[in-house]
């Protein structure tokens, strides 16, 4: 990640001791949805799967944001740019103040991204912020454990033509540029998932297909090497677009592996 400069459009997975959001931040149309994640909400990681209170902690034990990135790309099918830690969040009334704590940590750039979000959420009025608890969703059941403990389960593909609606970035929208995927994974449908992951966020996926190919990005102009959608794909997926000729009849390539 390489920074959030306070103006691109943004998605953030923030905890707060062991609550869970995911905000979509829109600057440029003024506008935050902001999703409450309750803590009994299950949540695919990797091969398993977790409640949403304890990924904090699992990110600890790995020493990486992964899990929690999950709430984003597994449970809503989203990409996410940035993971935040903001003691006391109360969406658009946090206070500056609970963040200093941070300050005694290394990870100086990691609090400027902080302040950031919260300067931006603060400055909005009630009427450009939507929230949404995801547990009262038509996508939102609730079962039990071997315990007897109530759980969250939350039907990922029923919330999809909302997930557009919260999520789309207009702006990449607007740049009109065209995707194909080849799902070189050996996986079953994670062609087919990254394409709904790119699509709730506005891009547009012409064709999934599966096949062999070196994992990557693939352009086939230079002219939009520094489009937004390329930054974005490139940045969500930590990977470099190249130069090179393709057969889909889309302006970029993805290979997943």
């Amino acid at each position: 990640f390489r920074g959030w400069n306070g103006q691109d459009p943004t998605n953030v997975v923030v905890t707060s001791g062991d609550q869970v959001w995911f905000l979509a931040l829109r600057p440029e149309e003024k506008r935050l949805v902001e999703i409450s994640i309750p803590g009994n909400t299950i949540v695919p990681v990797g091969n398993g799967k977790w409640q949403a209170g304890s990924l904090k902690r699992l990110s600890r034990l790995e020493k990486s944001a992964d899990s929690l990135k999950s709430v984003g790309w597994e449970l809503l099918e989203v990409p996410v740019d940035l993971v935040v830690n903001i003691e006391g969040y109360k969406g658009e009334n946090t206070g500056y103040l609970s963040q200093l704590k941070l300050l005694k940590r290394p990870d100086l750039i990691l609090f400027t991204e902080t302040i950031k979000v919260i300067r931006f959420i603060k400055n909005l009025n009630e009427n450009q912020i939507l929230k949404i608890n995801i547990s009262d969703t038509m996508a939102a059941r609730i079962i039990a454990d071997p315990a007897g403990t109530e759980l969250v389960e939350i039907d990922s593909e029923s919330l999809s033509l909302q997930l557009s609606e919260w999520f789309r970035i207009e702006s990449l929208r607007n740049e009109g540029l065209t995707v194909a995927i080849i799902n070189a994974s050996g996986k079953n449908k994670a062609g087919s998932k990254l394409a709904r992951q790119l699509e709730h966020v506005g891009l547009r996926v012409v064709s999934v297909s599966s096949g062999e190919g070196t994992p990557g990005i693939k352009i086939k102009q230079k002219s939009i090497t520094s489009s937004e959608t390329v930054r974005k794909i490139s940045d969500w997926l930590n990977l470099k677009p190249i130069l090179a000729d393709f057969n889909a009849r889309a302006d970029i390539l993805i290979v997943v592996k």
